[in-house]
């Protein structure tokens, strides 16, 4: 909070009273092109803003696992401190990434994480597991220790009708499980790309059209008060 209280500061101060000309023509161009990406951002439809968002997820979380290898060439201390700023970074990507995938390009996705070998091997593991006992390649395995809770079961109605219970009901987990991760996040987002759009619509029509200065404006107002209940 009082980083972000005095970045607003320090911006809006120069925004204000620098005079140096270089500099100033900086400031300007810059919060500009900032402008510029602001009025763009209003006018597009949330969809292509998830698209793009989807697209720097993606990136993030390569680059992020990519750090996070190479961190782990570096000392223990070093190596924790980067972990503990990368990793919420990485873990908030694939959740970015997941839930976006999961709503805009549903068929897809679910083709995508249900129709691979090892979510297939999990699928069908008690057929798997019922004809390795049976030809075994290993004789220490044994379905009835692998499914211990579902011993009664798989004795009373035998191990094909489980297969389908089970394949229904991990199926049903799994896809409920998806669907609880990624409605709230993808529609939370949702509804903030409509606020903001509104918001910034609202501000270049009755305040400013440098929007931009608005907003870090009331970022500054904002935060003081935190600063003040914090310190």
């Amino acid at each position: 909070m009082y980083i972000i209280g005095f970045i607003a500061a320090v911006y809006l101060f120069a925004r204000k009273y620098v005079e140096n000309e270089p500099l100033k023509k900086y400031l300007d161009v810059s919060a500009n092109w900032v402008n510029e990406i602001l009025n763009s951002y209003k006018n597009q439809e949330p969809k292509h803003l998830f698209e793009r968002l989807l697209k720097l997820s993606n990136k993030i979380i390569f680059y992020s696992l990519l750090m996070i290898f190479v961190t782990m060439l570096l000392p223990k201390d070093i190596e924790k401190m980067f972990i503990s700023i990368i990793a919420p970074i990485t873990v908030i990507s694939m959740l970015l990434s997941f839930s976006i995938k999961w709503i805009q390009y549903h068929n897809k996705t679910l083709k995508e994480y249900f129709f691979n070998l090892p979510m297939l091997g999990v699928l069908f593991s008690p057929l798997l597991f019922y004809y390795i006992e049976k030809y075994p390649l290993d004789p220490n395995i044994n379905i009835n220790d692998i499914f211990i809770p579902f011993k009664f079961l798989i004795d009373k109605i035998g191990i094909f009708y489980f297969q389908l219970l089970w394949l229904a009901g991990v199926s049903a987990f799994i896809y409920l499980g998806a669907v609880v991760i990624a409605f709230p996040i993808y529609y939370i987002l949702y509804g903030c790309i409509i606020v903001t759009a509104l918001f910034i619509k609202f501000t270049e029509k009755y305040i400013s059209k440098n929007v931009l200065d608005v907003i870090v404006g009331l970022i500054a107002l904002f935060t003081g008060p935190f600063i003040k209940m914090f310190s």
